[in-house]
Order: C-alpha cells, then sequence, then structure tokens
C-alpha cells in the first residue's frame, strides 16, 4: 500500500479497504500510518499526531523515503531507517 493509512479486512468479502491510520479497526499500517498512531495515542490530535510523525523522520529523511523503503525494501529496512534516525538524535 503506498502512502498513509491502514488497511482493514472485511472477512465477509475477503477484501480490503483503506482507513484512516488512528481507525481502530486498523489491521495493518504502513510505516508512516504506524508513526501518526502513535503519535495520535499521545497527543489525541491527528493534525499534530501527522506533525509529529512527520518531524520524527525528519533530521535524516524526508516522509517520501519513509514510504518508498517501507513499499520497496520492506520492514527490516524501515527499522533499519528508523534506527539512523534515532542513532543522529
Amino acid at each position: 500500500m503506498s502512502g498513509t493509512g491502514a488497511v482493514v479486512s472485511s472477512r465477509e468479502t475477503l477484501m480490503l479497504f483503506t482507513v484512516c491510520p488512528t481507525d481502530g479497526r486498523a489491521e495493518r499500517r504502513c510505516a508512516l500510518g504506524a508513526l501518526i498512531a502513535a503519535a495520535y495515542q499521545i497527543t489525541n490530535d491527528y493534525s499534530r499526531a501527522h506533525d509529529l510523525a512527520i518531524r520524527a523522520v525528519r533530521p535524516l529523511h524526508g516522509c517520501a523515503t519513509l514510504i518508498n523503503v517501507n513499499d520497496v525494501r520492506g520492514h527490516a529496512a524501515v527499522l533499519a531507517l528508523l534506527d539512523e534516525v534515532i542513532a543522529a538524535m
């Protein structure tokens, strides 16, 4: 899935549909969606959560890089990217 979001599967129809990453029905999230969901748990404000998630990776990378790494290189590469950001703090 490209972009920011989360996925919910409908067990009745076996279809997937996109929901907001803070939606409680979300079963899977992209890397940026997971950061937004985590920030939302702290702030309870979607706009602030979105800004915090983007700023979390911004010192070294933009959110487009995070999305691309998530979509192209996978989970291990996302964790490596986040480790790099944390180490730079």
